[in-house]
């Protein structure tokens, strides 16, 4: 292994270009949001003459349901792919035990022998050199036994890969970042689960005790991660692809029907089957072919379906639900719509807010104030360690860039649809004049990350 002083002669002498290592359980073909935020730093990083490795799981191409999720693949070998962007190394996958009788027997059989075994590897992991992502850790070992890298990085969830990151980093004499897409102790939800958020916790705290710094993707998460670690903490956040937004035609698609557009996860505590009773008035009032609300890549189809078919079947010709699709092919079909429907993240920023902002088209953002969206956030998220942060982050950034319409409450949401109809008929689009946002192209945000790495690296 070498020491320090011997690596920071080959840094400050050597013209190969500076290498950084990314742990990323998420990675394209897998569709996720939490996958775009690594696969923009493998895309821009030589930009900055950065050479970027990923290490990630292997996926499959076929990615249809959740069982996709845990199959084993297709290859027991680790497979090293490289491009024009740099190093991909996709660690083999195995499930373990409970996803394996997931697999055998479906969802509804050995549910708590599953839920049990899930526990305990899920607390073993930290301890032990097992669980289904260990094949990650294995390939970031074996590829530093024989290179040299700069820094590594490890975005999470899931955050087994901070504690992978960590361990690298002592064994190879590497700084390490620790990225959080989302929190991870201090997660919306964990309060019930006392004594599992006090391990969380402690094992937050003990794996941040070496990393170089912290970046997170939502300013309310910095607070919370100041509470386990000194160490400086940088907001990047998420942002829009400059290039998949900047080649489409950034104007209102020249529909014969007003449409609304969606983009990605309905969540429990988005008031959805509220949003869906004031479209059907607005529709029964106005005809099946007044309107369309498009679904794009929607994670449970199957629940939307049934709502519209039980209570709202005047919808039925007028929501389209799409599987989910690739991020260039989804921006591609929600740029064709009139106005993107956004649900309050409340103190959460949000991924689509970025996609929508850079499409620049109107935002029908809802709610800010309609307490039946309240009670189901209370009941299903679980926001208390959240409750003394803003909770309008996405109202004001979306009225400082001008972006889209503030909607209230339900009753509010009945006039907005009446005046988004009203302009449609008479001018066939819906206007919205975005102020500029470059600042929030992923190319801008990768800038700024590497500007932080460059810092660690001639420390």
């Amino acid at each position: 292994m070498l020491g320090k002083p011997r690596r920071k002669i080959i840094r400050y002498f050597s013209l190969i270009m500076k290498k950084v290592l990314i742990l990323a359980y998420d990675f394209p073909p897998f569709v996720s949001v939490g996958g775009l935020r690594p696969h923009n730093w493998f895309k821009y990083f030589k930009e900055f003459d950065i050479e970027p490795i990923v290490v990630t799981r292997q996926w499959e191409e076929y990615f249809i349901n959740e069982m996709d999720y845990i199959k084993p693949s297709r290859s027991k070998s680790t497979v090293i792919e490289e491009n024009g962007f740099g190093t991909i190394i996709k660690a083999s996958y195995s499930p373990n035990f409970p996803n394996r009788l997931y697999l055998k027997y479906g969802e509804n059989r050995f549910r708590f022998v599953r839920k049990t075994c899930s526990l305990f590897f899920e607390i073993a992991q930290y301890y032990w050199n097992t669980g289904p992502k260990k094949s990650i850790y294995g390939a970031a070992d074996k590829f530093l036994q024989t290179n040299n890298v700069d820094v590594i990085i490890a975005t999470g969830d899931p955050f087994v890969l901070f504690h992978y990151a960590s361990k690298l980093s002592e064994k190879h004499a590497t700084p390490w970042i620790a990225d959080y897409r989302d929190p991870w102790s201090f997660g919306l939800g964990m309060e019930k689960k006392t004594i599992y958020k006090k391990w969380n916790r402690y094992i937050e705290r003990k794996t941040l005790a070496n990393v170089a710094f912290v970046t997170t993707a939502s300013n309310i998460f910095i607070s919370k991660i100041q509470l386990l670690t000194e160490k400086q903490i940088h907001l990047i956040p998420n942002g829009y692809d400059p290039e998949v937004i900047e080649e489409l035609v950034l104007q209102n698609s020249s529909n014969d029907i007003l449409t609304i557009g969606f983009i990605g996860s309905i969540y429990e505590w988005n008031p959805i089957e509220l949003f869906l009773k004031v479209l059907s008035q607005f529709v029964s009032k106005n005809g099946t072919d007044s309107i369309r609300l498009n679904l794009y890549g929607i994670n449970n189809h199957v629940y939307i379906q049934e709502l519209i078919d039980k209570d709202f079947p005047n919808l039925k010709s007028v929501v389209n639900i799409y599987s989910r699709l690739p991020y260039n092919e989804v921006i591609v079909e929600s740029s064709k719509s009139n106005v993107l429907l956004l649900f309050n993240y409340y103190a959460i920023i949000g991924t689509k807010i970025y996609d929508y902002i850079g499409m620049k088209i109107p935002i029908l953002f809802c709610f800010t104030n309609e307490p039946e969206a309240d009670k189901l956030v209370d009941k299903h998220k679980g926001m208390n360690d959240y409750r003394d942060l803003p909770f309008d982050v996405q109202e004001q950034l979306i009225s400082s860039k001008n972006a889209g319409l503030i909607v209230k409450n339900a009753n509010h949401l009945h006039t907005v649809i009446d005046q988004l109809f009203v302009e449609f008929q008479e001018t066939k689009e819906i206007k919205c004049i975005t102020k500029e946002s470059f600042e929030y192209s992923r190319r801008n945000q990768t800038g700024k990350l590497v500007q932080l790495i460059n810092k660690i690296i001639i420390e």
